[in-house]
């Protein structure tokens, strides 16, 4: 299919967010298989142009879509301005993060486009007018290779699923503004929270220490806080069910519905190992799994398995390691 590929820039902190160079070069590989020009989109408000200075110089085009009402995200001004753009660009491709953010509006998107909307997108297989796009189903049991079949397809890509692209200083990105016009007419604000922790700091790190149910209370994540200071580089993460508790922000989620990341070494604390969890740390160097109970499924893709109550074994592994310290020096 030929035509623009839009892809959406999301900002966090006055930048363009790590999940957004992802999707972008995403993207850029797509047009390479098909042939086809990519253009990114910053939805912002009138005079908001931050996001642009922490672009790599791809040399792909940049729209920057102003509006007032879109100083915050909403989905129904996110939908309506990105299917004015594809209607106007005649986009082939629409590539957005796979973020809470993006799966918020890209189903929508795809409803009032008549489109599909493929979630969770890994890889790009094969080139031309059809290529594949392969997700995995079946709680992350299984792969599925999809082609959609009618267009502009709506893509919402994985974070950390694509490789880095090394920017060139000499093709300078092409940057565009105009404003667009839209009404909020069935928004209503209800709540508004964000996350305290960047999750760059996450998706850099080289260390995480990943916190499940199994660790059941604030006081017990101070030991894991504990055990992340004694790494450089080190980052605390969570599962679906320890961020529903509260135990940890959802900004530093891992799993199908949070964050990819691939560190040099993963320790799973309470956690017991769903498919959805594993999805998000597979690509990990060494696994450690703290888990008590010798079936939890974690401990089948550990490479060192710690069958213990981590109240007991994580202050004598910070112990040890300190006292050693103590001593080197």
């Amino acid at each position: 299919m030929k035509g623009t590929i839009l892809s959406l820039i999301e900002s966090g902190n006055g930048a363009a967010t790590p999940e957004s160079l992802d999707t972008l070069h995403f993207a850029m590989d797509l047009g390479a298989r098909t042939g086809n020009s990519v253009t990114g989109m910053v939805l912002c408000a009138p005079g908001t142009t931050a996001d642009l200075e922490s672009l790599p110089q791809w040399g792909v085009d940049i729209a920057v879509l102003q509006n007032p009402l879109l100083d915050r995200y909403t989905a129904e001004g996110y939908t309506a301005v990105i299917r004015t753009c594809a209607e106007d660009t005649g986009a082939s491709y629409i590539c957005i993060p796979h973020t809470s953010g993006g799966n918020d509006f890209a189903p929508a998107l795809g409803a009032l486009l008549r489109t599909p909307c493929i979630t969770a997108v890994n890889e790009i297989r094969g080139t031309g007018d059809a290529p594949l796009f392969t997700r995995t189903i079946a709680g992350g049991k299984l792969e599925a290779d999809i082609s959609p079949l009618a267009y502009p397809a709506v893509l919402t890509v994985s974070p950390g699923a694509h490789a880095d692209c090394i920017p060139h200083p000499e093709k300078r990105n092409r940057c565009s503004e105009k404003h667009v016009t839209f009404a909020l007419n069935n928004t209503l604000e209800v709540s508004r929270t964000c996350a305290a922790v960047a999750s760059s700091d996450l998706l850099s790190a080289e260390v995480i220490i990943a916190a499940g149910k199994g660790v059941g209370t604030p006081e017990q994540m101070e030991l894991l806080r504990d055990m992340a200071s004694l790494f450089p580089r080190a980052s605390i993460a969570g599962s679906r069910g320890a961020c529903d508790m509260g135990l940890v922000d959802y900004g530093l989620q891992v799993g199908m519905t949070g964050k990819t990341v691939s560190p040099k070494l993963y320790i799973a604390c309470g956690i017991s190992g769903s498919p959805q969890h594993i999805m998000g740390m597979k690509n990990t160097g060494t696994i450690i799994a703290i888990n008590r109970d010798p079936d939890a499924p974690i401990h089948h893709i550990a490479d060192i398995s710690i069958v213990e109550d981590l109240k007991v074994f994580i202050p004598q592994f910070i112990e040890t390691v300190r006292n050693r310290g103590e001593r080197s020096s």
